[in-house]
């Protein structure tokens, strides 16, 4: 999702899509997106990394450097947001 994207309204979002599959993972993803922002930044990357962007926990531990075990510690970051 590009910067401007990001700075949609729902209803502008919504306009943009083409069937109501697309508009429902849009919206929810956006949401979710937004929401993330409530965490704090280590967080808020683990969460996206994993989460948003379906990475393992293998390459998360290669892109940010933290260990594994801090990774695997932040389970209920789902539940937080």
């Amino acid at each position: 999702m590009t910067h401007s994207e990001s700075n949609k309204t729902d209803a502008q979002l919504i306009r943009d899509c083409q069937s109501h599959d697309q508009v429902a993972f849009r919206y929810l993803v956006e949401r979710i997106r937004r929401l993330s922002y409530k965490l704090p930044p280590k967080q808020r990357i683990v969460f996206t990394l994993r989460y948003l962007e379906d990475l393992s926990i293998s390459d998360v531990v290669r892109i940010t450097g933290i260990s594994k075990a801090g990774i695997v510690r932040q389970p209920r970051l789902r539940h937080q947001i």
